[in-house]
C-alpha cells in the first residue's frame, strides 16, 4: 500500500466541556485528549522495565457522520429503530464499526454524530478511551443514544454515560473541524491508499448518511480545505467505509 503514516505521535486527551465548565460554543474543548494519570504511570513503568519498544500511542482517529433526518428526541421505539428514529440505525452501525474489535474497543477513536432531524440540531460524541456498555448490536447502541438524547442538552457538552456526550449544535459548531485535517469520503475522490495523511495532526473522516451530504455542509467542508478521498469506486454504506478506513490505518501503523 502506498498510504502510510510517517511516524507515530503521543496522544493527548482533551477534557470535555462537561468536566471543565467551558461555556464556549464554537471553539470549545471537545471530548478527547491530555494524558490521564494512569496513562502517564503506564508509560513511566514501561520505561522503568527497560522495554526496548517505544511506548507511544497513535494519533486520534475521528469520524463525523451527519444524520440528515436523525431524531434529536429520545421518543423513538427500540422495537422499530429505522421507522421511528429518522434512521438512527444507520448511525448505530457507524458507532459499532468505529469502535468494536473482536475482543475489545478501540481506544484511539472518537465519533461525532450530527443529528439534524429536530427543531434544534444535536451532536453526540462517543470517545473510545472511556466508552462503556457498548455491545455489537444496534438495540443496545440505540438505548445508549436514547439515554443521551433524554438529557436537557445545552451548548456545552454533557456526559450521559461513560464515554458518551451530548450538546446542542450542528456541523458548523464542531471545533474539531478546525483542529484536524479533514478527509471527506466520496466516491469520486482519489483512492485513500494512494494518499499520505498529515502525521502532525489528528485525522478526521467525514461521511454522510443514506441521504448523502447537504449542499450547505459540502460548502462548509470546501471552505475548511477538506481533502476528498475514496475507499473505492463503488458507493458503500457509511459503516462499511468506517471499517475500511480503520483497516487501512491499522495496516499502516503495523508497517512502521
Amino acid at each position: 500500500m502506498c498510504l502510510r503514516f510517517v511516524r507515530k505521535v503521543s496522544l493527548s486527551i482533551i477534557v470535555s466541556d462537561a468536566d471543565t465548565g467551558n461555556r464556549s460554543l464554537f471553539l470549545h474543548k471537545i471530548p478527547g485528549s491530555q494524558k490521564t494519570e494512569s496513562e502517564k504511570t503506564e508509560v513511566t513503568e514501561e520505561t522503568k522495565r527497560g522495554s526496548t519498544k517505544s511506548h507511544v500511542l497513535s494519533r486520534m482517529r475521528n469520524f463525523v457522520v451527519v444524520g440528515n433526518v436523525a431524531t434529536t428526541s429520545p421518543d423513538f421505539s427500540l422495537e422499530d429503530i429505522p421507522g421511528t428514529s429518522g434512521r438512527l440505525d444507520i448511525l448505530c452501525r457507524c458507532i459499532n464499526s468505529a469502535f468494536v474489535l473482536s475482543h475489545g474497543i478501540r481506544k484511539d477513536v472518537r465519533i461525532f454524530l450530527v443529528l439534524c432531524g429536530g427543531d434544534t440540531p444535536k451532536t453526540l460524541c462517543l470517545r473510545g478511551q472511556d466508552l462503556r456498555h457498548l455491545n455489537p448490536d444496534e438495540r443496545t447502541t440505540a438505548a445508549l443514544m436514547k439515554k443521551a438524547l433524554a438529557l436537557d442538552a445545552t451548548e456545552r457538552w454533557q456526559r450521559s454515560t461513560p464515554g458518551i456526550f451530548v450538546r446542542q449544535g450542528s456541523l458548523k459548531d464542531l471545533s474539531i473541524l478546525r483542529d484536524c485535517t479533514i478527509y471527506y469520503l466520496r466516491e469520486d475522490g482519489p483512492d485513500v491508499r494512494e494518499q499520505e495523511l498529515n502525521p502532525d495532526r489528528d485525522a478526521t473522516f467525514f461521511l454522510g448518511d443514506h441521504m448523502g451530504v447537504r449542499e450547505e455542509d459540502e460548502t462548509l467542508l470546501e471552505e475548511l480545505g477538506t481533502k476528498v478521498v475514496s475507499v473505492g469506486p463503488r458507493s458503500l454504506h457509511a459503516d462499511h467505509c468506517i471499517v475500511l478506513i480503520n483497516n487501512e490505518l491499522d495496516r499502516r501503523e503495523a508497517s512502521l
